[in-house]
């Protein structure tokens, strides 16, 4: 249980950092990602949210009984707000982390996202925490960047064209971070809306 408290303590804190180029958007940066195909492994479909994903090369999907375990021990994450996992990944010989997530379906309040923001700003209120918003592939991005002596936490804050919004976290050592710089920065780059990709088949 001890490696469960890891992941409970780590899905606490985390946030995302800069990896890509911009350009001027209307209201936003646009955001190009510099995608290397072999970095990346399979592609994950999450139907709900009508996406397509790869994860780091080498980052597998948990078992059955770790995710039932991560979900039993996440409920509370948060005071007010309470995200439900939906796919998680895990490089063991790194202790890397990819989860993907959404909110849960009853808690959809206007400001739910900025309520969300305030949650993560107050638990890690003594660490150095900064923001912003960018485009890519038709999504609209949030990002968050929280950075401490051990690690380095990603969060990608992310509402599809349909207006459905989900998480997208990384959470990688910092002895390690330099050398999956690139491979992070490819599999946030490889999001994609399932149906735009199918259109253009």
């Amino acid at each position: 249980m001890k490696f469960i408290r890891t992941v409970v303590i780590i899905l606490s804190i985390l946030a995302l950092t800069n990896c890509s180029n911009k350009k001027q958007g209307n209201d936003k940066d646009q955001i190009i990602f510099h995608v290397d195909s072999l970095l990346l492994d399979s592609t994950y479909t999450n139907s709900k949210l009508e996406i397509d994903f790869k994860p780091p090369k080498n980052w597998k999907v948990i078992s059955d009984e770790l995710m039932e375990s991560i979900k039993a021990n996440t409920e509370t994450i948060s005071d007010s707000i309470n995200i439900d996992l939906q796919k998680v990944f895990m490089n063991k010989d790194i202790s890397g982390f990819c989860f993907i997530s959404t909110f849960e379906e009853n808690y959809h309040s206007r400001n739910f996202v900025k309520d969300y923001i305030l949650e993560i700003k107050k638990k890690n209120s003594e660490k150095s925490i900064k923001e912003g918003n960018f485009l890519y592939n038709d999504f609209k991005i949030m990002q968050l960047s929280i950075f401490d002596q051990d690690n380095i936490n990603l969060k990608l804050i992310i509402q599809s064209q349909k207006q459905k919004t989900f998480l997208i976290d990384y959470i990688i050592p910092m002895k390690f971070y330099e050398d999956n710089l690139r491979a992070i920065e490819s599999s946030i780059g490889s999001l994609s809306n399932k149906e735009k990709e199918g259109e253009k088949k």
